[in-house]
Parts: structure tokens; sequence; C-alpha cells
């Protein structure tokens, strides 16, 4: 081989060398995500479609492995339109309203028998909101014409006879409220309801009696949800197709502060205490799952895909949440297609934290069950030990302990 050819080959190989140091280079950077910090509030998304890149924080995905402890009991094999963990006499409990007939049950958790305590039919009862001891519930149903909603609240005795099943007794509250939620201490209600100018926000006592306008909108079709002592979070009705926004309002004095704004696909959640906000994006016929920190305007933006409404917030720990998180996310238009029923999930459940970005898997409700279970309605027993769930699919009620 000559002096010439060598130094060519040798030449060469330099180059070939130095293209795949390159490579590999830019290729391990190009995948690293930078955090973002949104630098005012509210958070505004870039990118305006929502199908963009990274906004808005730092992506999550630090697990903490482990065998988990979590047990999981089914508590009906009927719908229920909603139930709640309470304590009597320091032992756990757990009332329920059935969905077909509105008679509502009560179960000591760690004993196998169920008690009847009411006899009173409301039929095909579509939701059922507690207050945190049982003591009454928010039946709402639809007439028997199927042209309006009615809302009925019914107070619960607390002695419960086994051998005599009591009457509901109660008031019906307007008719077609569109959503209502319950304040954290369960003392007042927020309903919202609508006219030819849009949407009014209404506070009253649980019976209806007492009621104030503290918000109004041109803007109808949204969620409400009670979040913190004095805040409801109202967000528009959510769909892939349209970008949406939460507000803040102020149950006191009617103030309102934007929150969020044009998230497309958006839904969102806050905690006990205002701190945080958890919400959702539509991207790529998937979904974007993040955290809003209203102190520090800071987003995180979690690796786990779920939806905010399949979530629960501790109230012992602000920066705490429970979610049912999808073990597999069909690509589709969400939430859409799951709102629609079109497509069902499978859930795991994670707990996150959302002042550290930590996640942690707590249990694989189908390896537990042996069958699917979409976990909606998620709600803590009072020390937290025990998470209540409803089961999409078919309604029906389980009980994870934690």
């Amino acid at each position: 081989m000559s002096k010439k050819t060598a130094t060519i080959i040798i030449i060469a190989l330099i180059m070939v060398l130095a293209a795949v140091f390159a490579f590999l280079y830019f290729r391990d950077t190009g995948a690293k995500e930078s955090p973002v910090n949104e630098d005012s509030f509210p958070f505004f998304p870039g990118g305006g479609e929502g199908s963009g890149g990274e906004q808005g924080g730092d992506t999550i995905s630090d697990t903490s492995s482990g065998e988990t402890k979590a047990v999981l009991e089914q508590i009906t094999t009927t719908p229920v339109a909603g139930g709640i963990i309470f304590t009597k006499n320091s032992e756990a409990y757990i009332r329920y309203i059935e969905r077909a007939l509105g008679n509502v049950y009560e179960k000591k958790i760690g004993e196998n028998s169920t008690v009847r305590v009411t006899n009173t039919t409301i039929p095909a009862v579509y939701e059922g909101l507690w207050q945190k001891d049982g003591n009454w519930v928010l039946a709402r149903f639809t007439d028997e014409t199927g042209s309006f909603a009615r809302t009925f609240y019914a107070e619960i005795e607390e002695d419960v006879d086994v051998d005599t099943p009591q009457d509901l007794s109660g008031t019906f509250l307007t008719n077609n409220i569109e959503s209502v939620s319950i304040s954290p201490d369960t003392k007042l209600i927020f309903y919202l309801t609508s006219n030819s100018g849009g949407s009014l926000g209404i506070v009253s006592n649980p019976d209806g009696s007492g009621k104030r306008e503290v918000w109004r909108s041109p803007i109808r079709f949204w969620n409400s949800y009670w979040s913190s002592p004095r805040t409801v979070t109202l967000t528009t009705k959510a769909s892939a197709e349209a970008v949406g926004e939460t507000v803040l309002v102020n149950t006191s004095n009617g103030a309102v502060r934007t929150a969020i704004l044009g998230v497309r696909g958006l839904t969102s959640y806050q905690n006990y205490d205002g701190s945080y906000i958890a919400f959702s994006e539509s991207s790529l016929s998937s979904v974007k799952f993040r955290v809003l920190d209203t102190t520090t305007d800071n987003v995180k933006t979690f690796s786990l895909s779920t939806l905010p409404e399949k979530c629960v917030w501790s109230r012992n720990e602000p920066n705490i949440l429970y979610c049912a998180v999808p073990a597999n996310l069909p690509a589709a238009k969400y939430p859409d297609v799951w709102y629609q029923g079109r497509i069902l999930f499978s859930d795991e459940i994670w707990k996150l934290d959302a002042e550290n970005g930590f996640i942690s898997f707590v249990a694989g409700l189908e390896n537990l069950s042996g069958e699917s279970i979409d976990a909606v309605n998620l709600s803590l027993s009072p020390d937290e030990d025990m998470l209540l769930f409803t089961n999409k699919s078919d309604y029906t009620l389980w009980l994870l302990r934690l």
C-alpha cells in the first residue's frame, strides 16, 4: 500500500468517526426537554392548536418503584350514582345512592352486610353529591318527560334502623341546574343555570334557600367545582375541537380571575387550598396532564396521560393527588371520545406530588380485579387510607385500600 493511499484511508476513517460522534451528540441533545417557566399568571400556552412543542414547565417522569400493598374491593354489583366514605362511632362506613331507584344504602367497611337506609323511589338518578358525613345528598335526575333536569336535596336521619328504611325528606332546587358543587365544609352549594343572556352562578344553602347570584357570563356551558373555601373553579365544557378557559370566582365578593386560557380540550381541577390546579390539554390524538402552581406560576407537565376528572386532591397534603391513569391510551380526540363512551380505559392508580414532581405507582386495577376498570368520581376517606371510585363502564362502586 502506498503512503498516499494510507493517508486517504486514515482521513476517511477520521471523517466517519466525526460524523458518528456528531450524530450521537445531537440526537441525545435533541431528546432532552428544557424546563420552561411561564413568567405570568394566568397560563397562556403558545402554539395555539395545542399540538406543538412542550409548553410551560418540567416533564416529570420520576417514578418510585416497589410492591403495592393496595387491596381492592367491589362494593356493589349494581350501578350507583355516587358514594361517600364517612366516620360514625369511630368506624368507617360507605353510603351510596343507586341509579335505578334512588334508594340509599350503607355498608360498614370490613363487613359483608349492606343495609338499605331509605325506601323513597327516585327513578334514574344519574348523579349523587354527598355531604361529608353522609347526612344529606343532592340527587340529580331527569323528569319523567325527559325534558329537564331536577335536583332534590334529601336529608337522611343519622340513626339507621336495619329493619325499617326511612323516607327521604327534603326539597327540590331550581329546575334545569346545569352543574352543581358542594363547598369544602359542605355548608353551602354553588350551581349554574342559564338563560338567553348566558350563565348565572348561584350560591345557596344546600336546600336551595338563601340564594344569591355571585357570577354571570355571556358564555354558556361551564362545569363548576367548589375547590377551596371561598373559590369556585369554572371551566368551559371541553372538546378537542375548541380552546377553553378556567376562571376562579370568589364566592364572598364575586371577584373573578382568569387562571388558564387558550388551552385546547381544557379540563381542570383545583386543590383545596387553591395552591395548585391540575389541567389537561388535547394534543396530537392524545392528552397532556399538567399542574399549575398558582403561587410561583410554574407549570409542570407530567409524563402520565390522564384527565383531571379522574383524580382527587388530598385534603391533608395540598400538593398530593391520586389519579386513575389509563394503562394504554389509544390515539383519539380527547376528551370527546371518552365523554361519548366510544373509548373506555383500563386504569392504574398513581400518586402525584405537585410540589417536587414525583410520581409513584399505587395499583393496577385490572391486575387486582381481573377486569378493566375506568375509574371516575374518586374520593378519599377522612384518614386518606382508602380510595372510593366508580367504574365508568358499568357504574359499580369500588374501594381501594391504599
